[in-house]
């Protein structure tokens, strides 16, 4: 995962292709299983007119846990945070 000032991308290696999410579509980060955190993922909810929900999310294992948590809440303060 990278993280810059428009948002956080991810490169697949086997197929090339990128993926991002601007700031601005960030709604909720928190745990994929509410409560537990000892996997390390974090999941990323973010707007999606498309989808039949009108959201979507991702599921990251970031190499730094916490320093990811940190650079997202500085990116995207609107999103609705319920993770430490």
């Amino acid at each position: 995962w990278d993280i810059d000032s428009e948002g956080l991308h991810r490169r697949n290696l086997r197929s090339k292709k990128e993926f991002s999410i601007t700031w601005d579509k960030v709604l909720v980060v928190r745990n994929m299983i509410p409560g537990l955190r000892i996997d390390g993922t974090v999941a990323v909810y973010y707007d999606n007119p498309g989808s039949k929900l009108g959201f979507k999310y991702i599921v990251a294992k970031p190499k730094d846990r916490k320093q990811f948590i940190v650079a997202l809440r500085s990116f995207a303060p609107q999103a609705k945070f319920t993770i430490k």
